[in-house]
């Protein structure tokens, strides 16, 4: 049982060096062959990829012909006061968030509740934070954090995934 705990802690505190260490060049590119984010426009890969357990990301056609979710809420520093947004198994989930420094370079990550975080893609901040697309193929609650990679501030927005 110790065993376990050392390795989750060990597992963590890699996850959090290794995006403490990246820098926008390695932000930009965190994929091979996939070109730097654009203001606006969700960085999805050519074909699906998966995130964390039961979370894809979406070939980049089908993110380009998902419709976009506006968040009215500026997405908030503290996981506790996040926005949530509903959502279906299955179907890919198009968000747009609020609050992001312009020009700034940010890691999308996406967890499923008690599991790891995966690096679902980057955004850079303007006007249209358009995230990178995903769908989720079990209920649940999905965290979506958003990473300054000038500041290291942490943005985060909650995802309800119902049938």
């Amino acid at each position: 049982m110790i065993t376990k705990k050392l390795a989750a802690i060990a597992a963590s505190s890699a996850l959090a060096v290794s995006v403490a260490i990246a820098g926008p060049a390695t932000a930009n590119n965190y994929a091979p062959g996939l070109p730097s984010a654009q203001p606006g426009v969700p960085n999805n890969p050519p074909a699906s990829a998966p995130v964390a357990p039961a979370i894809t990301t979406v070939p980049a056609s089908v993110a380009d012909n998902t419709p976009a979710r506006v968040m009215r809420k500026e997405a908030p520093t503290r996981m506790g006061p996040a926005p949530r947004v509903r959502a279906t198994v299955g179907s890919p989930i198009s968000l747009v968030a609020q609050g992001l420094t312009p020009g700034d370079d940010y890691v999308v990550f996406v967890k499923r509740k008690g599991g790891d975080y995966g690096t679902l893609g980057t955004v850079v901040g303007g006007e249209f934070n358009t995230l990178p697309v995903f769908e989720v193929s079990r209920t649940g609650i999905v965290i979506v954090a958003m990473k300054n990679q000038r500041t290291g501030e942490t943005r985060y927005i909650k995802v309800r995934v119902r049938k």
